[in-house]
C-alpha cells in the first residue's frame, strides 16, 4: 500500500531531469555508506492532520527535509536545482493522491569532514490519507 515516503521517493527517482543526474540514488532517513554522489536523502521533520469546523477531513500536511549531497558546489546546485522542479507545485491523483506540494526554505552548507556540499530543501505535502 502506498503511502507519503514511499509516493516522495518515487516522485524524486521518476522525474526525469533529477534521475539523469543520480539515478535512482534517493534514499529515506540516511545516505548509506559508499553512495556515489550526489545523491539525496529525506527525512519527515513534522505531520499534522488537517482540521475544519472541528471536523478531521481526511487531509494530512507532512514536512520533509530533502538533502543534496555532492563532491562539488556545482553538481549540488544542479541536483538541488532539479529537486526543486520536481518538488515545486507537485500534485498527484494516482496511487496516492498528493493535493499541492509547497518548497518552504532552501540552503546550502558544506561539510569540512568530508568535503561534502550540502543543498537542503524544506517542504510540506499536503495529501489526502487512505
Amino acid at each position: 500500500m502506498a503511502d507519503i515516503g514511499t509516493t516522495l521517493t518515487a516522485r524524486l527517482k521518476g522525474f526525469a531531469g533529477l534521475a539523469e543526474l543520480i539515478g535512482d540514488r534517493v534514499f529515506p532517513g540516511f545516505l548509506p555508506q559508499g553512495t556515489p554522489k550526489p545523491a539525496i536523502y529525506y527525512e519527515q521533520t513534522g505531520f499534522g492532520a488537517v482540521s475544519a469546523m472541528g471536523t478531521d477531513e481526511g487531509i494530512e500536511e507532512t514536512s520533509w527535509s530533502i538533502q543534496i549531497i555532492a563532491d562539488s558546489y556545482a553538481s549540488m546546485k544542479t541536483v538541488q536545482r532539479q529537486a526543486k522542479a520536481a518538488l515545486r507545485r507537485w500534485k498527484q491523483d494516482s496511487v496516492f493522491q498528493v493535493l499541492d506540494t509547497f518548497i518552504l526554505d532552501e540552503y546550502d552548507g558544506y561539510v569540512d569532514e568530508t568535503e561534502e556540499h550540502l543543498g537542503t530543501i524544506e517542504i510540506t505535502i499536503k495529501h489526502q490519507t487512505v
